[in-house]
């Protein structure tokens, strides 16, 4: 159910419709958490390299992952972050010696011609002024959150490694750093932590499949409710907020960082 959830979501969907590189970027990210988990750093350094093709989505995430690895002495990551990131860099100049400046050029002209992708310029095109000082006030908690679980985790062994870095994940959409819903596949491995943790409760694939099955046809109804008439697939920025929100209030309703009773 989980494995047809994560293709068939909206968000999933739309980067398959869209042709964007979110779902791969998203299974490094996933791939990388596992490596991480299973102590193979060599390995999860280079899918986190390999995941910085869409470097919004991982940058929050690639900060506390080099924080943490440096206070568990774990350093071959990092050797191996950084090689791969040289090596695909200069393989990248060897194919396109150009594609630097091209790709700086792309990234200053994107705000341009994107529509908002930030909870201030979101806020500001519904309520002006008002608005851009409440997506200031959510993206400040969004921050001050995550410094504030990283530094339980730094100070701790690595129990809550996981539940803190899918946390990064869902947070660094809320975080004021440009994005589009495209790349919010990379949630998926806070839905998977949070489906480990109810499978171990009392009906829990019951609220499980329940969960699922509301968000997936949730996400779906309310892209249909809000598109324009004249705007195929170009959805409205109301869907930016849901999936990030209610992934955050699903990790504090189930507490995978607490042991079951």
């Amino acid at each position: 159910l989980l494995l047809l959830f994560s293709i068939a979501w909206y968000h999933a969907a739309r980067s398959i419709i869209n042709g964007n590189a979110a779902l791969l970027v998203a299974f490094f990210i996933a791939l990388a958490l596992y490596l991480l988990k299973e102590k193979q750093d060599l390995w999860a350094g280079v899918a986190l390299a390999i995941g910085t093709i869409k470097p919004q989505m991982v940058i929050l995430l690639l900060l506390f992952v080099i924080f943490w690895v440096m206070v568990e002495k774990r350093h071959k990551l990092i050797i191996s972050f950084a090689s791969a990131m040289a090596l695909l860099a200069a393989i990248s100049m060897l194919i396109e010696p150009g594609w630097l400046q091209a790709n700086m050029r792309q990234v200053l002209a994107y705000p341009a011609y994107s529509p908002p992708g930030t909870p201030i310029a979101i806020f500001e095109s519904w309520w002006g002024r008002g608005g851009q000082i409440l997506g200031a006030l959510l993206s400040l908690g969004a921050v001050g959150t995550l410094f504030s679980v990283w530094s339980k985790v730094l100070k701790a062994e690595s129990a809550a490694f996981l539940c803190a870095a899918s946390l990064t994940l869902v947070l660094t959409n809320l975080s004021g750093i440009p994005t589009t819903t495209a790349n919010y596949s990379a949630m998926l491995p806070a839905l998977i932590l949070a489906s480990a943790s109810l499978h171990e409760r009392p009906r829990g694939r019951l609220w499980l499949g329940l969960i699922l099955v509301a968000l997936l046809l949730g996400l779906w109804l309310i892209f249909a409710l809000t598109l324009g008439s004249g705007a195929q697939f170009r959805e409205n920025a109301i869907l930016f907020f849901p999936t990030p929100l209610l992934w955050v209030g699903l990790l504090y309703l189930v507490r995978p960082w607490k042991p079951t009773v």
